[in-house]
């Protein structure tokens, strides 16, 4: 679906095939569309109830240069279309798809930049090119989207998240009611143009930007200098993650080669960042995890300092969130699934003599990355490490970014010891081994509250991304009942 300049839908261009099966990733679409200035707006419509695949139907907005004569029906020519024409958009009612419905944690983000998400289910990789969906004739595909269902796990108009209640975004534009709460600046008409702008006149408008990824949890672009080098990364954050610029920057003042340099952070959720040189560290080994684990450390335990100043604490408090265990909280997300997910009604019965257990423990509260798999470790050739993504950083158990870092390996037992090791020598007579055996279902309760968060925030059109992730995060929660 395509906007002209002025924000209104002009119709729809043919479907095409994309480099990437996830929906956020929205990098090479240009090209794919062959289009020379085209910004993603946000997802319409999808024919799954999850990424990655299918058919994605998307809103994106062409600048008056772009050229799209005879590629694409206007609305006022929809009358006349032939059967096998592309459908333009429906009359005004906001910018609904007549297109197939449609199918940020997602995909590698692209870089120290990116986001996500995700986040915090481990973020899977994407299926070979040869596993890529083909897309069916025109006539096969779906005219009207499945209304989203918004899924059990949190009751509408109820903040998830305890710490941070949202503010009502302040877009470019005047909001319209196809512009609902919980829809971000970068996802209206106009939004990433003003972005972009917004980064030139701090890099020089010689940059040229490239969208990397957009959906409800960030959008990115990707700075290029006058020969092509990357040189910075914007991004830009809904109100719910508007602490990720402040908590790199508190965090660099204890390791600054661990995380991005912070350019400027702007209104809006915008962050514009240092290119960090290097790859995304996915399928990165033990011996990388255990590099990041040993620089992480130091922070934390210095946070655990901070945290025990009040004047310090104070402060911190106020620019990051708080995720300190709530044994009410966790219940509540959980609460619509005990009947139908074997296991549960069990762990959450448990849960407040389990959260007292963990607290006779001794491990003090800290600053937590909160997504910190490898895909979030920007790695180069000299083997230097940047920890990128820092938007679900909270306050909160250590353990939760060890057993996030570990949880994939078949045998996380060395990486444990270190961990436990290096916490015993920070807190003596604490009990590390036995808080990680606790906290390990809790983790994944606490990532469900994180998704039951995300769909309270977000608009019903973005529920797919995160609908699933509940009642499958309390599954795996469910399974790890033990002492």
């Amino acid at each position: 679906m395509i906007a002209g300049g002025d924000g209104e839908p002009i119709g729809e261009l043919p479907p095409f095939e994309v480099p990437t099966p996830w929906w956020q990733d929205v990098a090479g679409f240009a090209e794919a569309a062959g289009l020379s200035d085209v910004q993603v707006l946000r997802l319409l419509a999808a024919d799954r109830a999850r990424p990655p695949g299918g058919h994605v139907t998307y809103l994106a907005q062409i600048s008056e240069k772009s050229d799209l004569s005879g590629r694409m029906m206007r609305v006022a020519d929809r009358a006349a279309a032939p059967p096998q024409a592309i459908r333009p958009t429906a009359p005004q009612q906001g910018v609904r798809p007549t297109a197939p419905p449609q199918s940020a944690r997602p995909t590698a983000p692209p870089q120290s930049a990116r986001p996500t998400a995700p986040p915090q289910s481990a973020r899977p990789t994407a299926p070979p090119q040869s596993a890529r969906p083909t897309l069916p004739p025109q006539s096969a595909r779906p005219t009207q989207p499945p209304k989203p269902k918004r899924p059990a796990g949190f009751p509408p108009g109820k903040r998830a998240s305890p710490s941070r209640q949202a503010k009502p975004q302040q877009p470019q534009e005047e909001r319209t009611p196809d512009s609902p709460p919980g829809r971000p600046p970068y996802a209206l008409p106009g939004g990433p143009a003003a972005s972009v702008d917004w980064a030139r006149t701090v890099l020089g408008n010689l940059v040229t930007a490239h969208q990397v990824r957009t959906w409800n949890l960030s959008a990115v672009w990707r700075l290029d200098d006058a020969r092509g080098n990357p040189v910075a990364w914007l991004k830009q954050v809904p109100e719910f993650f508007a602490h990720e610029a402040e908590t790199i920057r508190l965090v660099s003042k204890l390791a600054p080669a661990l995380v991005p340099y912070v350019i400027v952070a702007g209104e809006e959720g915008r962050i514009l960042m240092r290119h960090v040189p290097g790859e995304d560290a996915y399928g990165a080994g033990p011996g990388l995890r255990e590099h990041v684990l040993a620089a992480w450390h130091p922070v934390q335990a210095e946070f655990v300092r901070f945290l025990a100043d009040e004047d310090r604490r104070q402060m911190i408090e106020a620019t990051i969130p708080d995720g300190r265990l709530s044994a009410e909280h966790l219940t509540k997300v959980a609460t619509p699934y005990l009947d139908t997910i074997d296991g549960l009604r069990e762990l959450i019965d448990g849960l407040p003599e389990r959260l007292a257990a963990v607290r006779e423990c001794r491990i003090p509260d800290t600053i937590v990355h909160g997504d910190l798999h490898v895909g979030n470790v920007r790695a180069d050739a000299a083997g230097r490490c940047t920890i990128i993504d820092w938007g679900d950083s909270f306050l909160g158990h250590p353990a939760f970014d060890l057993l996030r870092l570990v949880g994939d390996l078949d045998d996380p037992g060395p990486l444990t010891d270190q961990w436990a090791y290096r916490w015993k020598s920070t807190v003596p007579g604490s009990d590390p081994h036995r808080a990680v055996r606790l906290l390990r279902p809790v983790a994944a309760l606490r990532e469900a509250a994180v998704y039951a968060a995300f769909l309270d925030a977000i608009e019903p059109s973005e529920w797919p991304y995160h609908a699933d992730d509940i009642p499958a995060a309390l599954e795996r929660a469910a399974s790890m009942v033990d002492w």
